[in-house]
């Protein structure tokens, strides 16, 4: 990829997530690459020097991507002042900035770039070479990665904690095979287990404790004994069982429902819960004891909202676990990888409240659509953008005012010129895809339209 090193600093396979000996995790703020028909350029992270500008494009650009829809310089990076300022180089196809035609952008952390089939996130990354199988290249998740590989050479309780869906069960099996302990992950949910039961199922119970026990039974914590215990939505214990949670974190002895004899367990406790436990200690509803034993070593796992960085990596990572085409895959070919880079701009910016489940659960939806569809080429443009705009991931909204715009003006040259440069900075595609937005009619007639009616003169004085 050619690269004018004095003007960019590119950093591509080499930044460490694990740090630099000292403790500090070494991350780099920049414009990453994250999807798009070159290949050579996925995982490039443009960085531009203070005062300084760098240029993307097809051709005649400080970055050279191999993309059929960018201009020979397309994007122009400056450095005002510490902070990146992202401008459309008067092109035809455009730029956008979270969805929306934007001709200039001071970019903020999380900002997704589109131009032609490229899309690019703004924020602070890492390259890692061992995920733990926590995809992604934000520097928040690098973070959780770095505990997760600090805690696992401990034996102590580990609290985990993240809204729904954000992968707490998916970091204490990281822990789990990085402690090297044998076995699997033993994961329960508190909340689901038996009312009047949860003391026999947590520790065991002896012959004739109860109506049914009929034989002796061990429970979760020897079950897991020599392995890890995750104990999910820990808050829902109840509290007179809780001091014998403590028992068993502090000495490592259960004892069976009906059985004086304790037995000896070697488990490593992982809890894990949505919900904010020194809260429920201030509520009378959870022993501080218990609070300070199990919380004393927390890992607090992010939301996706914000974190556009982990989006195609989790992506990628659910589709090859399927063992479906990849995402480069999807858009090797012309005529899919616009209809494919659609797709994936609409995914990084929706809000994704579910977080990384629900993205997972929404990929494994559009595996199962892409499956049932011949020849991948059709794929994005016509199942993949169908089922999306379904689930609702439509392409942001336009004004309020659009669904009046009146098409006379489609017919008068000057006018037309004027609107397009006024509202979308010469940017044609933009323009004519909310026209299409508003009217209902096909994007491309009205793109057709604009062309003909604008001529080849005016069309110059606009990209001038």
């Amino acid at each position: 990829m050619p690269i004018d090193r004095e003007r960019a600093e590119i950093a591509t396979e080499r930044p460490p997530a694990k740090g630099d000996g000292s403790g500090a995790l070494r991350s780099t703020r920049a414009l990453w690459i994250v999807h798009g028909i070159d290949p050579r350029s996925l995982g490039v992270a443009i960085t531009v020097k203070s005062d300084a500008e760098v240029t993307v494009g097809r051709s005649d650009a400080s970055v050279v991507i191999d993309d059929p829809w960018l201009s020979r310089c397309h994007l122009i990076l400056e450095n005002v002042g510490g902070s990146v300022v992202v401008r459309d180089a008067h092109t035809s196809n455009g730029s956008k900035v979270n969805g929306r035609p934007s001709a200039e952008r001071v970019l903020q952390d999380g900002d997704v770039v589109r131009i032609g089939a490229t899309l690019l996130v703004y924020g602070d990354g890492v390259v890692e070479q061992d995920d733990l199988g926590l995809a992604g290249r934000s520097r928040a998740l690098a973070e959780v990665r770095r505990s997760v590989r600090a805690l696992a050479r401990t034996s102590r309780p580990v609290h985990v904690t993240g809204p729904t869906g954000c992968g707490k069960e998916v970091v204490a099996r990281a822990i789990h095979r990085e402690s090297r302990r044998p076995g699997t992950l033993h994961a329960f949910n508190v909340a689901n287990l038996v009312p009047g039961l949860v003391e026999a199922q947590l520790f065991g119970h002896g012959r004739g404790v109860f109506t049914g026990a009929s034989v002796d039974r061990e429970g979760l914590f020897e079950a897991a004994n020599g392995q890890t215990l995750l104990l999910d939505e820990i808050g829902e214990l109840a509290l007179e069982l809780q001091p014998k949670l403590l028992r068993v974190a502090e000495t490592g002895s259960v004892h069976r429902l009906g059985d004086a004899t304790p037995r000896q367990v070697d488990v490593r406790l992982i809890t894990a819960t949505l919900r904010s436990l020194s809260q429920l200690v201030a509520e009378g509803r959870f022993r501080e004891d218990l609070y300070w034993r199990l919380c004393h070593d927390e890992i607090a796992v992010p939301g996706l909202r914000g974190r556009p960085l982990d989006i195609v990596p989790i992506i990628a990572s659910v589709l090859a676990e399927r063992g479906g085409p990849t995402l480069s895959a999807l858009a090797a070919t012309r005529a899919a990888a616009y209809g494919m880079a659609d797709i994936v701009e609409r995914l990084l910016c929706y809000g994704w409240p579910g977080n990384a489940r629900e993205l997972r659960d929404e990929v494994l939806r559009i595996a199962d659509a892409a499956a049932q569809v011949p020849g991948q080429a059709l794929v994005a443009e016509s199942v993949l953008g169908r089922r999306l705009l379904e689930a609702g991931f439509a392409e942001p909204e336009v004004a309020e005012d659009a669904a009046e715009f009146d098409l006379t003006v489609l017919k008068d040259p000057e006018a037309l010129l004027a609107l397009i440069r006024d509202t979308h900075g010469g940017n044609v595609k933009g323009f004519a895809e909310q026209v299409a937005r508003a009217t209902g009619k096909p994007w491309r007639t009205i793109h057709r339209g604009v062309y003909d009616t604008l001529g080849k003169e005016r069309l110059a004085r606009l990209r001038s």
